[in-house]
């Protein structure tokens, strides 16, 4: 309490909340930094949840909520430590979590597939979209259907071609129903269960649902694991908090060197497209290079008007395919007298960047 209340000092924004039990023992602690605030205010729209580090002296459960900055890295909003991971601790930290953001709740949050997370987020978060990260589902398949997912057997190649590259839902549900039923999976009760929630972690389903890019809680296990260079097994409390905040300004550090150089290196042009130099004009030095990748594949593609000023097919080039019988067909359509571009693949939705799709219309 005393290395909090020092804290404070230093950070007039710092707010930290306990959470303790009859007998007056912590059972949730959870702070947040000014800058940890801050962030939150312009990129909190989506946020991932992981409570899988452990790395301290009464082996609680640390929970962190990060998110995606406009440089594409990692931030965090805040972490808590936890006695127990039940629906009740979950729902008090959530509420107090948004509290302290000025009752700013997330669009998307992006958990494992906890029970007890799911109903403290319909309680606490009744308006945020719930999702589970991909990077479990793909983690958890292995453990439950053992030595069907080993590399010999080309079922880890194909669930995980499923599960990154289909956004059709016809196409998935198509492909799903060959998979299970090729490698004799479609009884495995995990499986069964993975696909009747389908609609919590599937791409066709998110389609129309923010993410920021992140469909996994990747970014939480990235910032578990750089955790880990900072904070030694079995530590205090407080050296745990010290830590964590040494953790912190790492973090800052890496930021304030990408804000450096995007302000100071110049842009590198793909094309000479004005749509380009427009990009580059709005977005970080970290985005225009995926946008330059989107503009780049885009030309791969061929445009068919469906009708002229209105909808277009667009699919890759018949000499960029083997078979050609196998092109896609992504459906675009341009809205309010050509103000807005609206691609069936999604990625504008999910990620808010024109696709490949869109670009070459």
């Amino acid at each position: 309490m005393k290395l909090l209340q020092d804290m404070k000092m230093e950070d007039m924004n710092l707010k930290v909340e306990i959470d303790v039990d009859g007998d007056g023992r912590v059972r949730t602690m959870l702070w947040v930094t000014g800058k940890n605030r801050q962030d939150y205010f312009h990129f909190g729209d989506v946020v991932t949840f992981d409570t899988t580090y452990k790395t301290n002296l009464y082996n609680m459960p640390f929970a962190l909520f990060v998110g995606v900055n406009n440089h594409f890295q990692s931030v965090i909003f805040g972490g808590a430590l936890m006695r127990e991971e039940t629906e009740a601790a979950f729902n008090w930290l959530f509420k107090t979590f948004v509290a302290l953001m000025n009752d700013k709740h997330p669009v998307t949050i992006l958990t494992d597939q906890a029970l007890a997370m799911k109903g403290a987020i319909e309680s606490a978060l009744p308006n945020t979209k719930h999702r589970w990260c991909k990077w479990h589902v793909l983690r958890d398949v292995k453990g439950n259907i053992g030595h069907v997912y080993n590399k010999s057997s080309g079922f880890k190649k194909e669930f995980n071609k499923l599960v990154n590259d289909v956004t059709c839902v016809d196409e998935f549900e198509s492909k799903w129903l060959s998979l299970v039923n090729r490698f004799n999976v479609s009884d495995n009760e995990y499986m069964v269960r993975l696909y009747d929630k389908r609609a919590m972690w599937a791409k066709p389903y998110f389609k129309g649902i923010f993410c920021a890019g992140m469909t996994s809680t990747q970014r939480s296990e990235s910032a578990n694991h750089m955790l880990k260079q900072y904070i030694p097994r079995s530590s205090p409390m407080h050296v745990f908090v010290r830590q964590y905040n040494k953790f912190l300004g790492s973090r800052m550090s890496d930021e304030a060197r990408e804000f450096h150089l995007n302000a100071n290196k110049s842009r590198t042009y793909e094309s000479t497209y004005p749509i380009e130099d427009d990009a580059a004009s709005i977005y970080t030095r970290s985005v225009l290079l995926k946008f330059q990748d989107e503009l780049y594949k885009c030309g791969s593609y061929v445009v068919t008007p469906v009708v002229h000023g209105a909808q277009y097919m667009v699919s890759v080039a018949p000499s960029k395919v083997k078979d050609a019988t196998k092109r896609k067909w992504r459906n675009v359509k341009i809205d309010d007298d050509g103000q807005f571009i609206n691609c069936n693949c999604g990625m504008f939705d999910h990620v808010g960047m024109l696709c490949r799709h869109a670009l070459k219309v």
